[in-house]
């Protein structure tokens, strides 16, 4: 807070406020040199929105910390900007978070200003300019080495299944998951992770794992998912958001089993998913 330009009286008076919105109280009396980065920009981010500056600087915050942190944040920055009146410069990948705050958006591209506009028509902007990868490569410094959209199947019975692999290197970490959220867009349509839901975890002599979801029903449409990997019950260690891209066709989308000529396709925005149904004359 110092290092910021706060006042000893100020930081005195926040102090109980600050180390409660991080949720480090634990390890308040911890040297601050064994926290984890997650803790770090917890802290950091608390101390920031305690300042009441003029103009605050968000850049990546969300990328750190479990869900209910996250939430916390998006809560304060609402405060911030609708009740105290502030401006927040709001830098991310996540575009629900930008859409829920952000009224104008910017759109960068390698320094230079792309679009400057409504939030809604810079992110259709942004998800449009963005091809369709169904394999990534990432950097060496990173858990995740590589990561591919293996197959896309039809299942007879109704729906598809997605296999998916991914080339890991935990380094001396274990116990690690993986957790997955598939798009449409801005819009989340489920949320799985090896962490919480299987017995699952990446050990140091991990090097691949691969993850086969469904069946379930997309609707025609082009789909995008985010990797993340955890610590389960501490926090992510990276997130990558619109990793991987792929597209549900006519071939694979569901058979209509009606009279009637009706397809549900995502743009419709009726739905993304048919799930299991059964209708009966009583």
């Amino acid at each position: 807070g110092a290092i910021l330009g706060m006042a000893k009286k100020e930081i005195s008076d926040k102090f109980n406020d600050i180390v409660k919105f991080s949720g480090v109280e634990k390890f308040i009396d911890t040297p601050v040199k064994r926290y984890s980065s997650g803790m770090y920009v917890r802290l950091a981010f608390s101390v920031a929105a305690h300042m009441e500056p003029d103009i605050l600087l968000v850049d990546e915050v969300l990328a750190v910390g479990d869900a209910e942190f996250q939430k916390k944040c998006l809560g304060k920055m609402d405060e911030v900007t609708k009740k105290a009146g502030r401006t927040i410069l709001f830098v991310s990948h996540n575009m629900a978070a930008i859409q829920r705050l952000c009224k104008k958006t910017i759109l960068l591209e390698k320094g230079k200003v792309i679009m400057y506009d409504a939030t809604e028509k810079v992110i259709d902007l942004y998800l449009s300019g963005n091809k369709k990868h169904s394999r990534i490569y990432v950097s060496e410094k990173t858990i995740l080495k590589k990561a591919e959209v293996l197959k896309i199947s039809k299942v007879p019975t109704g729906g598809q299944t997605i296999k998916i692999s991914f080339d890991v290197s935990s380094r001396d970490e274990n116990g690690l998951g993986f957790d997955i959220t598939l798009r449409h867009n801005i819009y989340p349509i489920f949320f799985i992770s090896s962490a919480y839901y299987s017995n699952v975890r990446i050990n140091k002599d991990t090097k691949q794992l691969t993850c086969t979801i469904g069946p379930i029903n997309l609707a025609r449409g082009t789909y995008q998912i985010d990797i993340s990997v955890c610590r389960p019950l501490s926090g992510w260690l990276e997130n990558h958001n619109n990793s991987l891209e792929f597209e549900i066709d006519e071939g694979l989308a569901s058979n209509n089993e009606s009279n009637f000529s009706f397809e549900l396709a995502a743009e419709r925005n009726l739905g993304f998913s048919i799930p299991p149904q059964k209708w009966n004359v009583n």
